[in-house]
């Protein structure tokens, strides 16, 4: 990203992810703190008694926003004296339905005694869902999940999805007032949106 983007001098603002460290002074960024939110899904799951939790999504990329949410979900376990097994209780899958679904299948054939899976994305919590019904498992009776970005379809699922709401209408308002701002001639901003974990159907 860094090599194309040098090409480009007129101003840009990169979402959802920092630009802060790239060092361009034509390009602005407006992200959530990846880290801490992924922190507080994995805090919330604990604080209702699951301490086998498992985590699908992402890969190994650790300029990607996938391997920021698996730090923080390793941090929140590291505070509570657990760690997080990455050959035992990680799945990497592309972020997608069907990633989510053979994620979870694999991930739950491999690791059956987990009471929770946490999902770096509603899409793979979507097909999560869907692996655990086809092992014959309840969400949330035998296994909790919660997701990350509050998608729409989060709140019609069978049981709606407990997941990390990115507020993507502070996340679209800011990036455009500050491109509106470069345009007149303002620097690089880098700006960090609030998040909120909204709780639904998904956790026991």
């Amino acid at each position: 990203f860094a090599e194309a983007f040098g090409e480009i001098e007129v101003p840009a603002v990169l979402v959802t992810n920092s630009a802060a460290g790239l060092g361009f002074p034509n390009l602005s960024s407006v992200t959530t703190d990846n880290e801490v939110a992924a922190a507080c899904a994995v805090a919330h799951l604990w604080d209702h008694g699951h301490c086998r939790i498992g985590i699908i999504g992402g890969s190994g990329d650790e300029s990607s926003i996938s391997a920021q949410r698996l730090h923080g979900a390793e941090r929140a376990l590291r505070e509570r004296g657990a760690e997080l097994d990455l050959g035992r209780d990680y799945e990497p899958c592309p972020f997608d339905e069907q990633g989510g679904y053979d994620a979870a299948r694999r991930l739950l054939e491999r690791t059956p005694d987990l009471t929770a899976v946490f999902a770096l994305g509603d899409a793979l919590a979507f097909g999560a869902l869907r692996a655990a019904a086809d092992a014959g498992l309840a969400v949330p009776g035998d296994l909790s999940l919660v997701g990350f970005d509050d998608t729409s379809f989060s709140r019609f699922s069978v049981p709606r999805i407990t997941t990390i709401r990115q507020g993507s209408e502070r996340l679209g308002e800011r990036a455009a007032q500050i491109l509106l701002d470069a345009l007149d001639g303002g620097g690089a901003v880098h700006e960090v949106v609030p998040f909120q974990l909204i709780e639904r159907e998904s956790v026991a």
